[in-house]
């Protein structure tokens, strides 16, 4: 059996019971009825008893000139008792199966009863006095708790080991909030298989791609669902690309210790050379810290501010020049207030306070230049060169604008590569000094991680 749900019943702050039992058993179908049911439902609580528990038999007595007698009083009394104490343990139980799905805060559901009307109120960790009605809240959170409700109910009940589907679920939903989507839907797998539509990339489960088909739109307009293969229409493969990223993201996330270095040439570097010092037997760097490519000093801000936002501090491994100096100035000012200690500038390491330094200059002048010559085909000479006032790529860039050597765009990353491919490959030895100047940089960004958050 298929159920398709595409419309959502809203709950309202206020229910009119004796309206609402009219309209169940007038139209039991309606989307707003079929919620208001399943809150019932869930929070075991029976609509035409809560609605008759309401009746306040002394007002109306009181309202003809009679009294009501003490025996019905009392009765009365007890009814309206058994109400309010069936209300609070529904309200507990909800704000706690509540809360295991719904992650942005920690709230607290209260259902009341007064008279003939039904309220729901809600109150969170943020401002726990401010209880307000349900329908003042954010219009996603208004939106999943009452799909949460329809849906808990509902597939275990009638709908049990139905297929459900579903067309374009939690569009009003903030991006973290769609992430917990699919962990609900995660739960109700185990018991109904799921079909749903979406354009949202963080209702893609990035951990599992496979699950995905993608739509494609025919040029005659016919819709060709994609099984095996990603299509490769920029509007239809996007979405995916994006779950794929995010995956990604979240997967550094997981690590508690993390390296961020300004791009991929300090990446293979770094690397490199911590393979062959622990080869060796000297520092290098163990495995639980991952070394991050920011793709440039302006990004490095950026990045760090995303791990921040999930309780990481990354330490920060900056070159020496001027951007990575006005990098630094501008994280300690907020990012990294308080948290010197995890920005490690290269110079630090070299013991040259001041000078200019890059990962070029850990690994030594000979060895680049001496690439650069089997890259270009001639020779480049440093003479010259002010060695102390300049890192070495300035210097190089410098000699071969004078010596008329054409460096090709990137020539670092290729530099790196190439070495790195060498020292890999037993094709060169990695200096000595350079492993001596590499095991004081480890030695230096393992010491940066002990008080890390």
């Amino acid at each position: 059996m298929f159920i398709y749900f595409e419309n959502y019943g809203v709950l309202d702050s206020a229910i009119w019971l004796s309206r609402y039992l009219e309209d169940r058993a007038e139209n039991p179908l309606d989307s707003r009825v079929r919620t208001v049911a399943a809150m019932f439902k869930q929070a075991g609580l029976d609509p035409e008893e809560l609605a008759a528990q309401g009746k306040d038999g002394m007002a109306e007595a009181r309202r003809h000139g009679a009294i009501l007698p003490d025996e019905d009083a009392a009765t009365e009394r007890r009814a309206k008792e058994r109400r309010a104490i069936a209300l609070s343990a529904a309200s507990s139980a909800i704000s706690v199966k509540f809360s295991d799905w719904w992650k942005q805060r920690r709230h607290r559901i209260r259902y009341h009863a007064d008279g003939d009307f039904f309220r729901i109120f809600v109150t969170d960790d943020r401002r726990p006095d401010d209880e307000i009605e349900l329908e003042s809240r954010s219009k996603g959170f208004q939106w999943f708790f009452s799909f949460y409700l329809v849906f808990l109910a509902e597939s275990e009940g009638h709908h049990k080991n139905a297929v459900l589907l579903l067309d374009e679920p939690g569009l009003h939903l903030h991006p973290t909030a769609q992430q917990d989507l699919i962990s609900f839907f995660e739960d109700l797998s185990t018991k109904n298989q799921l079909l749903y539509t979406t354009h949202s990339p963080f209702l893609i489960d990035g951990d599992h791609l496979d699950r995905v088909r993608p739509v494609q739109e025919s040029d005659t307009g016919r819709a060709h669902i994609t099984a095996g293969i990603w299509p490769q229409d920029r509007d239809t493969i996007f979405p995916l690309q994006a779950a794929a990223g995010y995956a990604m993201m979240k997967g550094l996330f997981r690590h508690r210790k993390n390296l961020l270095v300004e791009g991929l040439t300090d990446y293979l570097y770094l690397t490199a050379l911590s393979q062959h010092c622990a080869a060796v037997g000297t520092v290098g760097l163990p495995d639980d810290i991952y070394i991050v490519p920011c793709g440039g000093t302006t990004k490095v801000g950026t990045l760090a501010s995303l791990f921040l936002s999930e309780r990481v501090r990354p330490v920060i491994l900056l070159d020496s020049d001027e951007a990575g100096r006005a990098r630094r100035e501008s994280l300690l000012k907020v990012l990294y207030s308080g948290h010197d200690a995890t920005i490690v500038m290269l110079d630090e390491i070299r013991e040259m306070p001041g000078a200019v330094t890059t990962i070029e200059d850990v690994v030594g002048a000979a060895e680049i230049v001496e690439v650069l010559h089997e890259i270009t085909g001639k020779s480049l000479s440093l003479d010259g060169e002010k060695r102390s006032e300049a890192s070495l790529p300035s210097q190089i860039e410098s000699a071969a604008r004078r010596q008329a050597v054409d460096l090709p765009d990137g020539w670092k990353g290729s530099v790196a590569l190439r070495l790195v491919s060498a020292w890999a490959q037993g094709a060169r030895e990695v200096p000595d000094r350079t492993l001596d100047a590499a095991g004081r940089l480890f030695e230096e960004i393992r010491s940066r991680f002990g008080g890390g958050e």
